[in-house]
């Protein structure tokens, strides 16, 4: 069972330039399958009806049923919760650092590291016990150091000079993709850069009031916050780390948010190793009223959110978004950043889409059409 579904998006240009980029989603409503189901049910169900970030989206289920009855959990569970979450975003974090950017950028994909790193992260989820944890994060920050990037981790959350990412890094597998990445995001499109919209780090709380001001059905499609589509995600966490801030100031937004990815990359590591003060938690919920409870979960992709209202014993109503409805909006970063933009070519115009698509990093498939007026 899957409620994955299909992303379209539609690119209309003329005379070089980018006129319209439209957005339209076939993933259908997972919440109308959890209606009227048990909490059991609803537990056994989450992870089989999303194949990406499946272990992030059952926690948010407990942990928004558990807010709306008003169930106490101990910390010791929160913080295994916590540790689950973390484990999984790095697997994601991984994937498309080893093997999705390279393949974009026609440089050599990490196959067999990543294959071992997902294993052993997928590993250490099942018990997600601390210490084990720990020691799997310290392995990881060696295994960065010496290996994947071209500079020791805990610098990357300081550097804010990206002529260090030029540098030939020999030995170093990662030099050669950051350069290749540079270069391309350097050879911008023709026309105004836009700034992001980013999304805030909103807490649970922040979040309930903004499910209750208008239709929860639309805000589950196109969800919005202050009348914006905001984008989600790597960048909207990490933007205030210098070198992506630097490149943000350049209208690099491109390289900004792979170097974003990074710095996602390494807060989670570091955290997990207990290296890390966090500010604002992985997982938060808040009891809205009388049997309604909204779960926040910070994934790889950014903002997951499960809201649950309570009839008895059973679901009533069971809402989600995920971070694919806030970072492919009909008016959202797509459309921002290609309306309006100068191609010399549909293949320039479709590399930078297909980049701009990996770095959203939506949950489910997706088709570009570019057509000409």
């Amino acid at each position: 069972m899957s409620v994955a579904g299909e992303l379209s998006i539609g690119v209309r240009v003329a005379d070089g330039e980018v006129r319209a980029v439209e957005l339209a989603s076939t993933r259908p409503q997972a919440s109308r399958v959890l209606a009227g189901r048990t909490p059991a049910d609803v537990a056994r169900l989450v992870p089989m009806l999303f194949s990406l970030c499946g272990h992030a989206q059952q926690i948010a289920a407990s942990v928004a049923i558990e807010a709306a009855i008003g169930e106490h959990t101990p910390d010791s569970e929160r913080d295994k919760r916590t540790r689950r979450v973390r484990l999984e975003a790095i697997q994601e974090h991984l994937w498309r650092l080893m093997l999705d950017w390279p393949a974009l950028l026609s440089l050599p994909p990490l196959r067999d590291a990543f294959a071992r790193w997902y294993r052993r992260c997928a590993a250490a989820r099942e018990e997600a016990e601390a210490g084990c944890c720990r020691q799997l994060a310290s392995e990881l920050v060696d295994y960065c150091d010496r290996t994947l990037l071209p500079l020791p981790l805990a610098q990357w959350l300081e550097l804010d000079d990206d002529a260090a990412l030029l540098e030939p890094a020999a030995a170093r597998e990662w030099g050669p993709m950051l350069q290749a990445l540079s270069a391309f995001d350097a050879v911008a499109p023709a026309g105004r850069i836009r700034a992001p919209v980013l999304l805030p780090d909103l807490s649970a709380a922040a979040l309930s009031g903004a499910t209750q001001v208008m239709d929860l059905e639309a805000f589950c499609h196109t969800p919005t916050y202050d009348d914006h589509a905001c984008e989600t995600g790597a960048l909207a966490h990490g933007h205030a780390l210098p070198l992506v801030s630097r490149l943000l100031g350049q209208g690099r937004n491109l390289a900004a948010r792979v170097v974003a990815r990074i710095g996602a990359l390494v807060d989670c590591v570091l955290d997990l190793a207990g290296n890390r003060a966090v500010t604002q938690p992985v997982i938060d919920s808040h009891g809205i009223g009388p049997g309604i409870g909204l779960a926040r979960i910070r994934t790889a992709r950014g903002l997951l959110m499960h809201r649950v209202e309570m009839q008895g014993d059973r679901i009533g109503r069971y809402a989600i978004v995920a971070p694919t409805e806030w970072n492919f909006h009909p008016a959202g970063a797509m459309v921002r950043e290609f309306v309006g933009a100068r191609f010399d070519s549909d293949a320039q115009l479709l590399q930078r889409l297909r980049a701009m698509v990996l770095a959203l990093d939506p949950c489910v498939a997706y088709r570009i059409d570019v057509s000409h007026a």
